[in-house]
Formats: structure tokens, C-alpha cells, sequence
């Protein structure tokens, strides 16, 4: 069974019958953050949304060039959503964000080396 933090119920579930209804999956806050990877097309900073919750950006890679590990720049929006529903309902979470695509079909080695970056560098705890 999942279990909940407090601070990690959305606002929009905050009330007497969502409190109610969730009250049994609740928990005390973790001692630390989750650390969550996000393998996807990237990430821009720029939407207020995104911006405003930054701080829970912790580390970026763009696995699709080697070369130029930074930055992973999301021209394709995708992995803009994700992160966004993360940092909206998962506030006692820090995402590492690995870019394995530009929109296009990604090759089973961009994801092989998200996850291995992932796992040996940043430790996460979901992948």
C-alpha cells in the first residue's frame, strides 16, 4: 500500500472529505526526499510553473549527446508535463531529469545510459 506524506497531498485534495477519504495512506514526512529520474525529452526551465518549484530540480544529463551533457533543453514539451505533474503532487521529491530523446524515437542505448547515470551517479530512488 502507498502511503502519503502530508506535504505531499496536492492543495486541490486538501478538505474534509479528501482528508477523510486519504487519511488512512498518511504518514509522517520522510527524513529525506525521494529522489526520482525522470527519463524523458528534457526539461525548459522557463514556464512559470517550472521555475517556480526549481529548487526541486536537483541534476540534469542529456544522455542523447554525450558530448554535451548540458543542457537539456525540451523543445518537444513532453518531459515538461511530466516534471510539471511531479512537482505539483509529489513535493517531498528531488527529480534528476536524463534527456534520452529530442521528440524522435530514442535508441535503446540514450535510455541504457539514463538509467546506468541515474543508478551510478545520483543514487536515485526511482527510475
Amino acid at each position: 500500500m502507498t502511503r502519503l506524506s502530508q506535504s505531499s497531498i496536492p492543495p486541490k485534495l486538501t478538505g474534509v472529505i479528501a482528508s477523510k477519504k486519504y487519511e488512512q495512506y498518511i504518514i509522517e514526512a520522510p527524513e529525506s526526499p525521494v529522489k526520482i529520474a525522470i527519463l524523458d525529452t528534457g526539461v525548459d526551465q522557463t514556464p512559470p510553473d517550472i521555475d517556480a518549484c526549481i529548487e526541486q530540480i536537483k541534476r540534469q544529463h542529456n544522455c542523447t549527446n554525450e558530448k554535451f551533457p548540458q543542457p537539456v533543453d525540451n523543445y518537444h514539451k513532453h518531459g515538461i508535463f511530466i516534471a510539471g505533474l511531479f512537482l505539483e503532487y509529489v513535493h517531498d521529491a528531488e527529480l534528476y531529469i536524463a534527456k534520452i530523446s529530442d521528440g524522435n524515437p530514442c535508441s535503446s542505448g540514450n535510455i541504457a545510459r539514463a538509467i546506468d547515470y541515474a543508478v551510478d551517479e545520483w543514487k536515485v530512488d526511482i527510475r
